[in-house]
Parts: structure tokens; sequence; C-alpha cells
């Protein structure tokens, strides 16, 4: 997790998502996480680190399957989102409801593992 304060702005948190192709051009489209085929209808789960998505896109769509995203959201929203420590074996996540957030700001991942 990345915690950063602009000078005048609010905190932001850095979650990370491993998308499929076909989610990842969805979200371009749309400028926005969705529910879609096969998915949780009410959320998405991101990766508290870009190294841990990483490793839940090999798991779950296959290397070379997927792209990382970056999304950035207030603090204070990031918060209110269920955290595990744990999932699927590999690292802490975070879970957040469509309803829990508006518009996060959302680009590929530039990191590295």
């Amino acid at each position: 997790m990345v915690d950063a304060t602009a000078p005048s702005g609010p905190t932001i948190v850095s979650l990370f998502r491993a998308v499929s192709h076909a989610e990842y051009a969805d979200v371009m489209n749309h400028g926005i996480p969705r529910a879609g085929p096969n998915s949780y209808a009410n959320g998405k789960f991101f990766a508290e680190s870009g190294s841990d998505a990483i490793r839940w896109g090999a798991t779950f769509d296959g290397t070379g399957n997927f792209r990382i995203l970056q999304v950035d959201f207030a603090k204070v929203v990031a918060d209110q989102f269920m955290r595990f420590n744990r999932l699927d074996n590999i690292g802490p996540a975070r879970f957040a409801r469509f309803d829990e957030f508006n518009r996060p700001t959302i680009g590929l991942w530039s990191g590295s593992p």
C-alpha cells in the first residue's frame, strides 16, 4: 500500500488490480471498474501491492494474459473497504463495493514486482 500526501490535497491510497485484457478494455472505455462475466456483482478485490497483483494475475489469468491497474482512492474512502490479511494465500487485499467509491484515478501500474 502506498500513502502519499499532496501539499494541499487528501491522502491517497494506491491499490492494484490484475485485469484480463477484456476487463482492461472495459475499464478504459468506462473509466471505472464494473461487474463483468464471472465476477462479483457488487464490487472488486484490490491488492495492496503491485507484486501481489502480479501473483493474482498469473494465478487466475495466466502469464501474459493480464495487466496491472493502479487505482488511487482517497484514504478516507479506501479505509472503508473490507480488508483481508492474506487473500488466496497470496497477500493483503481489500474488497471495494461499487457503492463505496465513485471515480478513482486509474492507470497502468508502471512499477516492478
